[in-house]
């Protein structure tokens, strides 16, 4: 979280605090928040890793690699006859 928005010099040991004080929090609230927030938490994760995989394959399979320009252009390709 430090390179999205910096606290300060701190920052990290800041951000670990705050985490820790809303995981401390939805604790307190009782188990239907923090199983809330615990599915919201998971929901998230899920949809980095989704996120991830899907620019992986993209980036393998050429899919738009070639266009955002991090793929082999086509002006460095050989063609064979």
């Amino acid at each position: 979280m430090t390179q999205v928005l910096s606290l300060g010099a701190h920052s990290s040991a800041i951000w670990a605090g705050l985490i820790v004080l809303l995981l401390t929090a939805s604790n307190l609230l009782g188990i239907q928040a923090s199983s809330r927030l615990q599915s919201v938490l998971l929901a998230v994760a899920i949809m980095g890793l989704l996120v991830l995989a899907m620019v992986l394959v993209l980036l393998t399979f050429g899919g738009w690699g070639r266009r955002a320009g991090l793929g082999p252009s086509s002006a460095h390709q050989e063609v064979s006859r």
